[in-house]
């Protein structure tokens, strides 16, 4: 038996991909964490497909977030420093009685030959702890969580780990996965290192599909953005408002659709009204994509998982206008541009995808394509 930890819309959409393609007949659990607005419906949709043996939501981010929360700098202020070593007595605490914890949320990592996760947490590193003492063989697979699989490295996308994490026993596996399952692994950095430990996840097929549109409800609510969408990347109001106010001016609000981050929760970017928005921001850009072609479509974002998805998953060639230029900081631009150049690579058609080094710049490619 397996179990699948799900901690945003996007890694539902994969896990669905992965159970079909290659678990189908499998017996396994899923478990949805509460790190995403609306987390808990998704378990009442999914549980009547009859895909997962239990479906388990999880009350859990406010559990954790002392773990989670990482205190920097601590000695230019005290009572940072007084946080750390609180953050330190609540990991003691839960890792210390991982096994009573892990039983509270309906987790019983005996049960498992293999877990995934798409990225560390404190539930990763308990069930590591677990086997390690029980001296169970549980698999830890890691599987595709956007862009920052094809950013980082993927062991090293795992290795946050802290010393108290070392000395509590979170064993190697944990940070180092047994498997990596990823749509595109020829576009991994240091790929031919994890040639023996990746899997492919293809592209949905029929069957996915129909699935995934039943688990959103798409194909119930069909929803058509304007030609413009400004992805998301939970920046800052003042930069987002200064460069869709830019982008405004030149194709008209008709033409223009903001798709909020699923993280950003309810929080409002733009008074009602201001621009059009989209009304579903839980449900992944991914799922639009299996119910038809985004090709005319103009993505704008800093460097958004879904202006590469539709390339890996689909493969599509939307025109893609990426900011980060203009938003990021110098010492994030190196990583960014080793990501982007990559879908470069894979794009057919390379003219369609554009990278402003200011606002200026961005007006006059927003001027040409909508000439």
């Amino acid at each position: 038996m397996i179990a699948f930890f799900c901690s945003t819309p996007y890694h539902i959409f994969s896990v669905i991909s992965i159970k079909i393609q290659y678990y189908k007949e499998e017996e396994s659990d899923l478990f949805i964490l509460d790190y995403f607005s609306g987390s808990d419906k998704y378990a009442e949709r999914i549980r009547p497909l009859g895909l997962f043996s239990n479906i388990h939501h999880i009350n859990i981010w406010d559990k954790y977030a002392r773990i989670m929360k990482d205190v920097k700098n601590p000695q230019r202020d005290p009572w940072k420093i007084r946080m750390r070593v609180s953050h330190a007595f609540w990991k003691l605490f839960y890792y210390g009685r991982c096994g009573a914890e892990l039983k509270k949320d309906h987790i019983e990592p005996g049960r498992y030959s293999a877990v995934f996760f798409a990225f560390n947490e404190p539930v990763d590193n308990m069930i590591g702890i677990y086997a390690r003492r029980k001296r169970v063989h549980i698999l830890q697979y890691g599987f595709d969580d956007g862009t920052q699989d094809y950013l980082f490295e993927l062991d090293e996308k795992y290795q946050s780990m802290q010393r108290l994490e070392r000395i509590m026993g979170v064993p190697e596996n944990v940070y180092r996965k047994d498997k990596y399952w990823v749509y595109r692994p020829d576009q991994l950095r240091n790929r031919s290192k994890y040639d023996q430990r990746v899997e492919r996840i293809f592209p949905p097929d029929d069957e996915v599909k129909a699935l995934i549109l039943r688990i959103w409800n798409v194909d119930r609510t069909p929803y058509i953005p304007g030609r413009y969408i400004f992805l998301d990347n939970l920046l800052e109001r003042e930069a987002l408002h200064k460069i869709a106010v830019s982008i405004l001016e030149i194709v008209g609000r008709d033409n223009f659709t903001f798709k909020r981050h699923p993280l950003r929760g309810e929080d409002r970017v733009f008074v009602d009204n201001e621009v059009e928005t989209w009304p579903a921001s839980d449900i992944p850009f991914e799922v639009y994509l299996a119910t038809g072609n985004y090709e005319d479509n103009v993505l704008i974002s800093w460097y958004s998982t879904a202006c590469f998805t539709p390339k890996f998953i689909y493969d599509q060639e939307p025109i893609i206008i990426f900011i980060y230029h203009i938003v990021a900081a110098n010492e994030e631009i190196e990583r960014i541009e080793s990501m982007v150049n990559k879908l470069i690579s894979a794009y057919e058609h390379k003219e369609r995808i554009y990278i402003p080094n200011d606002i200026n710049e961005l007006c006059q490619i927003i001027e040409k394509i909508n000439a």
